[in-house]
């Protein structure tokens, strides 16, 4: 993605980054991620968007914005394809129904780079002040910031890693049906700390907690996490479904169950 604006002085120039997205017929809510990628203050990164075969106007959106547009699959498969065809040397993924402020990139990369960490995350906030989903919200924050002790993962709302260490390591499971991004974490992490950044926090949609209902989701979350810990991997046909696409066009077939 260009972006004429100059870089301050002490931005680590030289370290690109690659900005991987999945998406889905996401047309209603990646123009707003494109627009924050924009307005970003650091310079040398792209934007690499993993479309799986979208029936909207996704595609569209993305080249127009300058983005280059490979072809994915579900979020695991969607996020290899990008970073095959990704020039960077940290992996920055982020879903595109999040949203960023301009020194996001900028700032995610100098902190990791600065903590000589092996992958990381941020904090989430919801696009919403519902209550119920606002304690979610902070329940998930507080796990994943202490989990680097216990079990390390997080969602892959917003995950960053060296393209060397992802490689290392295979990248995403894509035999996986649910959970992926906590598992590459856990991989990540035998070969490094995973932390979670203080520069930075993004916004994420709450849409899919709101298609479930806050109480249906967390008991989700939660039941997927013990069938992970006693099940190492979940793979083919899962007792778990998992929509991956914008919840207000119809069920695609590739989605999956």
């Amino acid at each position: 993605m260009k972006n004429n604006r100059s870089p301050p002085a002490e931005v680590p120039t030289t370290k690109q980054v690659s900005v991987i997205i999945p998406t889905l017929n996401e047309e209603r809510l990646l123009p707003g991620l494109l627009a924050d990628l924009a307005l970003q203050r650091f310079p040398d990164f792209e934007v690499v968007v993993a479309d799986a075969c979208s029936r909207d106007r996704t595609r569209k959106i993305a080249r127009e914005a300058g983005c280059v547009v490979v072809d994915g699959g579900l979020p695991g498969a969607g996020r290899n394809a990008g970073a095959r065809a990704s020039r960077g040397t940290l992996l920055l993924f982020l879903d595109a129904d999040v949203r960023i402020g301009p020194g996001f990139v900028g700032d995610a990369a100098r902190e990791f780079l600065r903590r000589r960490l092996a992958v990381a995350t941020c904090a989430y906030d919801p696009d919403r002040s519902d209550h119920g989903i606002a304690r979610i919200f902070r329940i998930y924050n507080w796990v994943v910031q202490r989990s680097p002790h216990v079990r390390p993962g997080c969602g892959g709302a917003c995950i960053l890693i060296p393209r060397s260490l992802f490689g290392r390591i295979g990248g995403f499971d894509i035999g996986l049906r649910v959970a992926e991004d906590g598992e590459l974490v856990r991989r990540a992490a035998r070969h490094g700390r995973f932390r979670t950044l203080r520069t930075v926090r993004l916004v994420l949609s709450t849409r899919r907690v709101r298609a479930e209902g806050a109480l249906r989701f967390a008991i989700r979350v939660l039941l997927t996490e013990l069938y992970l810990v006693l099940r190492p991997r979940i793979h083919g046909r899962s007792v778990f479904s998992y929509e991956f696409w914008d919840h207000r066009t119809p069920a695609p077939r590739s989605a999956g169950r």
